[in-house]
């Protein structure tokens, strides 16, 4: 059974804050990177709306599940929201809940993973963060090497993660290498993921797509860098764009979006 190092538990740590307004602050849309995520409320409440369905969250320890659409979160005063971002392939270590039924909101940690969430209660995230990433890793860390869907889960999303790879050929090569079939394979990853490896696939390099389009990682331009990413039709990926992101590649105002860079580890926005 193979085990995972502790870099490759947590993706990032990020925290966002409403701390010095008296009125409920609203972020700007976001989009998945195909990450769940543990998030510590603190403070007040938030209200998160996806695909024009708006929840509200009390302080308290929560699980965020994947997202297929955009969201934004409405930070009311004195609000404060940790985020620990966990590689997609340590979910079936986290839980073994059924991740699709917590797509596009949030779940108490506790109804995940009790001992997790007892550990993180130990400690205060806003002067112990480092405490509690420390718990997390440990945790993980340890029932990783008894987990026995991590190998299937941790290959498939590697897999994913190429680029310049069709879908087609890379679910190919899992259902051989695993002697799997195709039923099985979105049976796992929507369980273990909350996504099919399809819409897994999609989150992924749509991500990676905006990202070079926000942050000007290359001269390239956006045909090459839809390529590069997986998107070999021309037509297709302007409608995943535009089903995504409300407008085509071309007419975006990319300022307009709360995308953040994935390779960052830690960030701090105060809105």
């Amino acid at each position: 059974m193979q085990s995972l190092s502790s870099n490759r538990i947590i993706k990032k740590y990020w925290v966002i804050e409403n701390s010095n307004n008296e009125y409920d602050r609203l972020t700007k849309p976001m989009i998945s990177d195909g990450c769940v995520e543990i998030m510590i409320l603190e403070g007040n409440k938030i209200s998160m709306k996806i695909n024009e369905e708006e929840q509200t969250y009390l302080p308290g320890l929560y699980v965020a599940g994947q997202l297929n659409g955009m969201t934004e979160l409405r930070l009311y005063p004195s609000t404060k929201i940790h985020f620990l971002k966990l590689y997609p392939w340590v979910n079936p270590i986290l839980t073994n809940f059924y991740l699709v039924d917590i797509t596009n909101r949030c779940i108490p940690l506790i109804e995940l993973n009790k001992s997790l969430d007892k550990k993180i209660k130990r400690y205060n995230p806003s002067t112990e963060i480092s405490k509690i990433i420390e718990v997390v890793i440990e945790l993980l860390e340890y029932q990783s090497s008894t987990n026995a869907n991590l190998n299937i889960i941790l290959e498939s999303c590697r897999k994913i993660l190429r680029d310049e790879q069709d879908f087609q050929i890379i679910k190919k090569e899992i259902l051989q290498d695993f002697n799997i079939s195709a039923k099985t394979l979105e049976n796992k990853f929507k369980r273990h993921i909350g996504l099919t490896p399809k819409q897994f696939s999609m989150t992924i390099r749509m991500r990676k797509v905006v990202e070079e389009l926000i942050y000007n990682r290359t001269s390239e331009s956006l045909t090459t860098i839809a390529h590069k990413n997986g998107f070999f039709d021309q037509s297709h990926f302007i409608r995943s764009f535009r089903a995504l992101l409300g407008a085509a590649p071309t007419q975006l105002a990319l300022d307009s979006y709360f995308i953040p860079n994935s390779d960052e580890h830690f960030r701090f926005y105060t809105i």
